[in-house]
């Protein structure tokens, strides 16, 4: 998956001090962070083993490693990590040693106004599609209903 880019203004708050890292407190604020993120991550039940994180406040960047157990658990941890505030890249270093199941997924960035209703229609042809695009965010959405700006979402084909 490589480089993600996100908007770090947006996103869960799991950073305390934000992306605000001074180089004096920079290096604790990323260790500090990368804790945060971590759990986080591991909170979100994806069944990453082994996973590692490291943070660097400077640049907003994560950078995760692992063993995923598939591509999409992979994809929704790199989301789910992208979608904090203060988050502006994630380095994707997590394996997978599941066979490639051929779906195909596209990445889709939140606007203002929008819902899954008009994100389903846009890529789907059918608003009533959106229940496929809240499936495969879970369980970073919560509610089909509830959706930000700024956040990027995966809309499988």
């Amino acid at each position: 998956m490589g480089l993600f880019h996100f908007f770090s203004d947006s996103g869960e708050e799991v950073i305390e001090g934000g992306n605000m890292a001074s180089e004096k407190n920079a290096d604790r604020l990323s260790r500090e962070a990368a804790l945060a993120i971590e759990k986080y991550l591991d909170n979100q039940k994806l069944g990453i083993k082994n996973l590692k994180v490291t943070f660097d406040a400077r640049e907003g960047k994560v950078t995760l490693a692992g063993e995923a157990p598939d591509t999409a658990a992979m994809e929704k941890v790199v989301l789910a990590a992208g979608n904090i505030k203060g988050i502006s890249n994630v380095a994707n270093a997590l394996t997978t040693h599941a066979e490639a199941t051929g779906e195909k997924v596209r990445y889709h960035d939140v606007k203002n106004g929008e819902t899954l209703t008009s994100i389903a229609r846009r890529y789907y042809g059918d608003g009533d599609e959106y229940m496929k695009v809240f499936a495969a965010n879970q369980p970073m959405l919560r509610d089909p209903d509830t959706i930000h700006p700024g956040r990027k979402l995966r809309v499988p084909d």
